[in-house]
């Protein structure tokens, strides 16, 4: 009799605290779905949910909950615009009054005897809430400086602008930085 209850209660516990992998999409109007994967589109994503075929318009996409295997594999996307015209999911590493998303993307660097070679390469952008248009913070970018667009993106924030300028910061350090904004000098 106790072998059935030491059984049982493992069987529970497996079911309790499984969790199945990926992603949970979120609408802005409330509705969720689950599915195991999804296909991006110019203006919107389309999954299989209870063996029902859905496509969700970027507009009224709220996020896309990754759950992995283990919490440090879980992330989150959302839809973010970086120009008037153009927009991208991009995964959210920092939320606040400035958040902070990554955009990753396959980037051809060269030739070689098997075809071009690609390398991945990751932009970092910040946003306020109120605003539209996620800025290109310039780290990994060669056309833009990074401790300028720093600068000038937490201009309203002297403490922090000093820290930049005296490189208490590096550019590795933007995740500590956009942290730092949200904490002691966003309202």
């Amino acid at each position: 009799m106790k072998n059935y209850f030491l059984l049982l209660f493992f069987s529970l516990s497996f079911i309790v605290f499984s969790q199945e992998k990926g992603h949970t999409i979120h609408t802005k109007s409330g509705a969720t779905f689950f599915t195991k994967k999804y296909s991006t589109h110019k203006d919107d994503i389309s999954f299989t949910s209870n063996k029902k075929r859905q496509n969700v318009s970027y507009s009224q996409l709220d996020k896309i909950v990754y759950t992995g295997k283990k919490e440090k594999h879980n992330f989150i996307k959302k839809y973010i615009q970086y120009s008037d015209n153009a927009g991208t999911l991009m995964v959210e590493l920092v939320e606040g009054n400035v958040s902070l998303y990554t955009r990753s993307e396959m980037v051809a660097t060269g030739s070689g005897p098997m075809g071009p070679t690609f390398t991945n390469s990751i932009t970092y952008y910040v946003k306020r809430t109120n605003e539209k248009i996620a800025v290109n913070i310039g780290i990994n970018d060669l056309f833009k400086s990074y401790k300028k667009t720093s600068t000038d993106f937490f201009s309203d924030c002297p403490k922090l602008v000093s820290k930049l300028e005296n490189k208490e910061f590096k550019k590795k350090e933007i995740e500590e930085v956009v942290i730092f904004y949200n904490e002691n000098c966003s309202n």
